[in-house]
């Protein structure tokens, strides 16, 4: 068994109570840590990233807030003069905080962990620098299905839900499109603090947005309230869309922000200060143990209409990026199912055409800045085997040659990103060794 903390009683008075048989190390000369790829195999890390990049809090405010068990590199050339953390207030802040620093943390990280801008999204096969014409398009694809949720399967054009179990009317996934596309001109989930307002199923959330929409045919329609009914039809329905988010922006290890449709007023309730810390410590207890994915809204019945995930980056360019993507893939379902005249329906199809070619271009020219202007991973010396040991926290960060395998999510660097970014970073350290710079006053909040 490995001990990889030290016992809190052993130095109290009376020492600890379980002797040799205690489950945690009596002094640092016990202490072990089992070797990086069977921590890798038990899902405690990720042997491809753990401790290739630096380490951002460190860079930014001298310190960082996770302090040894920080999976990036604290490179000893970038130590700031204070020795207390900066805090992070991208989730809940925590009373009487002294001092924050960032309001986008999980944002930032995921921005440097990431493939692109949009969170969560992982290339299905390797992207590279020279791809051709077919690679290019199958990458285009592949980020297309992504921003329009088509990766569930539930979004073929002949999909239905029930708006309810009281109503005839279905609602298609033009409808769900058209929704998604109102919602997001708010930009609500493109940049927020992370403070739970709700109990969604049981978890804390965070209520960003509640909106009324009157489906009529094939129309979707905002209103103010719920009462849509009656001023429409017989086939007219009421869509009740909240857009919550579950942590962060940017946070993997939550669902992701979605907008779901017509929930059970029951499900999500508004709940005391009392209550919220408590499902908040239980949260945070379920990440630790993995046990979040499984529970709370993923148990909604089924036949309910499907969440639809916002994906909303900060990235303005990538921002209207998805908005174009998500609108083409709305018209193209809405034309393909419609009853027009053939010579109406010739002009639409070469419109829509154009309008995904202009997208594809605009996904070529961003691709191209995502892989430039992105840090690319430290090299590891050695083959990784079962005796590996996990790399030094206290490592420095270095920007070689580019590597020849796959680099993070499978994706190759351009050998001209690598240069780019490392020139960038030893500038910047050469300076922080220089001494050039001054010692500051008071931190403020940035």
């Amino acid at each position: 068994k490995f001990k990889v903390e030290l016992c809190h009683n052993f130095e109290k008075p009376g020492g600890c109570p379980f002797g040799s048989s205690c489950n945690y190390a009596h002094g640092t000369h016990e202490l072990r840590t089992k070797p990086l790829l069977t921590q890798h195999l038990e899902g405690k890390l990720d042997l491809n990233s753990y401790r290739r990049h630096p380490c951002f809090d460190q860079v930014s405010g001298g310190a960082c807030s996770i302090g040894p068990d920080c999976p990036c590199l604290h490179d000893p050339r970038t130590g700031g003069q204070f020795k207390t953390p900066l805090r992070q207030t991208d989730y809940q802040r925590p009373k009487n905080a002294p001092e924050e620093v960032s309001k986008m943390h999980q944002a930032q990280q995921a921005a440097l962990q990431g493939a692109s801008p949009v969170y969560g999204f992982v290339p299905s096969f390797v992207w590279n620098a020279c791809d051709d014409d077919e690679s290019s398009q199958a990458a285009f694809f592949d980020f297309y299905g992504y921003c329009c949720n088509m990766a569930d399967g539930l979004t073929d054009k002949a999909a239905l839900w029930p708006v309810s179990l009281r109503s005839p009317v279905n609602i298609t996934e033009v409808h769900r499109l058209s929704i998604a596309l109102k919602m997001r001109m708010a930009r609500k989930a493109q940049s927020f603090v992370f403070k739970p307002t709700h109990l969604f199923f049981g978890e804390p959330a965070l209520l960003l947005q509640t909106r009324y929409f009157l489906i009529d045919g094939p129309e979707v329609f905002s209103i103010s309230d719920d009462l849509g009914e009656l001023y429409g039809g017989s086939n007219a329905a009421v869509i009740c869309a909240r857009e919550i988010a579950f942590g962060p922006v940017g946070d993997a290890t939550v669902r992701p922000v979605s907008i779901w449709f017509n929930v059970d007023d029951k499900g999500i309730i508004e709940c005391s200060t009392n209550e919220l810390r408590k499902k908040a410590y239980q949260l945070w207890n379920d990440r630790r143990s993995r046990k979040f994915s499984g529970r709370g809204a993923s148990s909604l019945v089924e036949g309910s209409i499907p969440p639809f995930v916002s994906h909303q980056p900060a990235d303005d360019a990538a921002f209207d990026l998805v908005t174009g993507i998500q609108a083409h893939r709305r018209d193209a379902l809405r034309d393909t199912i419609s009853s027009m005249s053939p010579s109406i329906a010739y002009d639409e199809l070469q419109s829509l055409d154009r309008r995904g070619q202009g997208l594809y271009e605009s996904f070529i020219g961003q691709r191209r800045h995502w892989m430039t202007w992105q840090w690319p991973l430290k090299q590891r010396s050695g083959k990784i085997d079962e005796t590996t040991p996990v790399p030094s926290i206290d490592g420095a960060y270095t920007v070689s040659s580019v590597d020849p395998s796959a680099n993070r999510h499978g994706k190759v660097m351009p050998e001209r990103a690598s240069l780019t970014t490392g020139h960038l970073w030893e500038s910047f350290v050469s300076a922080m060794g220089s001494g050039d710079h001054r010692p500051c006053g008071p931190r403020l909040d940035t």
